[in-house]
Formats: structure tokens, sequence, C-alpha cells
């Protein structure tokens, strides 16, 4: 097809960047044969995309119950229907939007947060259908701190239930997950120093329902993106706490299953980190004491 470039959306175009670099004179016609090639063989690549692989700890239907009675959304479906080419905007009526979304990243290079997110917010007022403008304000809320993480959650579960392919929005709903879980955990040890059990139970409940919400999350994040570091490091150290969790308890099998798994995610993050890096020389050092801890733990048997 040479350097013809089609776009599909609520209307086609179509454009020689050989002899218009700039895509000022669109060639689209419906009897255009180029066209319906370029059109055929998108309709081919995307028949051929696979489905998505479910998550290996998918949350049961109890699981999924007992979450939302304590306030987390659960998600969408994992691979929605194809959408209706009809249905999708115009880019040229989103150019203004696009526009102010350079403004929102020009701010943040300029380390201009506050004025970055108040950016953002007024753009996703208007355009409240967009999952690429909620992730990225989730994702901003989140490196502010803890106190903005119930705007954060809000986003991201807007964002995921209008796209649930999004791989960052997971790994960000994890992140979420687990400042719930920190704040639990604080909570439940208040009530207990007080000399209140009774009180501090339902923050531990709240506690082990984040956690379980946050492994979810990550390896949903990790089905759709195999190599993604920041997933893999926060991935092993929940479920590295899990296993602990299970010692305590006396699961030693659950626990080593655990610790199993948590030493394939170091792998995994070696293969996919730079070799010179320092954050490979962490790895690395995270998994030869998850083997030592290993090893004694089993000569303790």
């Amino acid at each position: 097809m040479g350097p013809l470039k089609l776009i599909r959306s609520r209307r086609s175009e179509l454009y020689d960047r050989a002899s218009d670099p700039a895509e000022r004179h669109d060639l689209f016609a419906a009897d255009e044969p180029r066209a319906a090639a370029l059109a055929r063989r998108l309709e081919a690549l995307l028949g051929a995309a696979q489905p998505l692989a479910p998550a290996a700890s998918e949350l049961t239907e109890a699981d999924r119950e007992r979450l939302q009675r304590l306030g987390y959304a659960t998600g969408g479906a994992s691979d929605p229907a194809p959408q209706d080419w009809s249905q999708l905007p115009d880019a040229h009526e989103k150019a203004a939007s696009i526009d102010r979304f350079n403004q929102v990243m020009l701010a943040v290079t300029q380390q201009q947060g506050t004025q970055a997110t108040d950016l953002l917010r007024a753009l996703i007022q208007d355009e409240p259908n967009s999952a690429t403008f909620r992730e990225q304000l989730a994702v901003m809320l989140l490196n502010t701190g803890a106190q903005n993480v119930e705007e954060a959650k809000a986003q991201v579960d807007a964002a995921l239930n209008l796209d649930p392919r999004r791989s960052r929005c997971w790994l960000a709903r994890a992140q979420c997950a687990e400042i719930d879980a920190n704040l639990a955990r604080v909570a439940a040890k208040e009530a207990r120093d007080r000399g209140k059990p009774a009180e501090a139970r339902p923050h531990s409940e709240r506690e082990r329902a984040a956690h379980e919400l946050a492994e979810s999350s990550l390896r949903r994040a990790l089905d759709l993106e195999p190599a993604m570091p920041e997933a893999l490091v926060l991935l092993a150290r929940v479920v590295s706490d899990r296993a602990e969790r299970a010692y305590r308890r006396g699961d030693t099998e659950t626990a080593r299953a655990a610790m199993a798994e948590v030493e394939s995610f170091y792998e995994r993050l070696l293969a996919v980190l730079p070799t010179n890096s320092p954050e490979w020389s962490d790895a690395a050092a995270a998994r030869q004491r998850l083997r030592s801890q290993r090893e004694a733990r089993g000569a303790g048997k």
C-alpha cells in the first residue's frame, strides 16, 4: 500500500503521506479501492488479535461481593465487544481537547502539579468519556500522596469501566488498594492499642480485602503488559506479605507456594531490566535474600 494512511473514526479519511505529508488532502471515497484494501487489512489484523487470558488469580463471585460490601468496585469485562467505528469521535473535533491535554503535560514538566491537576479535572468535566485523561489524573493524584486516594480510586474505576484493557490503570488500582490496606492496618493497630479488639476487626477485614484487590489488579496488569517492572515489583511485595501472613498462622504449604511464586516474579524482573541498572542489582539482591529465607525456613521444618 506504500505510504497510504487510513484513519477510521466517525468519518474515514485517506492520505498519501508521500505527496501530502501534512495530510491536507483527504482522498477517501466510498468506492476508493485503496481505502477498501486498507480497511480489509485493518479488519484482518483486528480479527487476528487474541483475546486476553484471564488473570491468574481471578476473584470468585464471593470475593467480588465481599469487596463490593467494603466499598470497592471490581472492574468490568476483560474483553469488551469491538467498537463501532461510526461511534468513535472525529479526531478533528477533539483537537481542542488534545491541545488542552498538552497544556496539562507542559505543567507537569514544569513541576506545576497543582495547576496540572486542576487543568486535567476541568478537561475531564468536558471529556468524561476519556479513559486516557482519567488514568492520567489518577496517576497524578497518587503521586501527590495518600490524601487523594479516594479521588484517584474514582478516576481509576471510571477509566476501567470505559476501557478495561489499560494495564497502567490496573497498576494504579493496585496502588490505591495498597494505600487503603496501610490505612486500615494503622486504624486496626490504634484500636487494639486502645484495648478495643472488636473495633479493630472491621479494619483488619478491610486490610485483607484491599490486599486481595491489589494482588488481583496487579495480575490483570501483567496479563496485559507482562514485562511491566512496576507491577512485578509491587506484586512480589504483595505476595511476599501474603506468604508471611501464612507463615504466622502456621499454613506452611501456602506460604512456601507463595514464596516460590515471588521468586518467579524476581526472575521475570531480572529478565526485563537492563543488567547494568541499579534496579537490576536491587532485584538480584532481593531474589538472593528470598532464597536465603526459603532455605532457612526449609531447614527448620
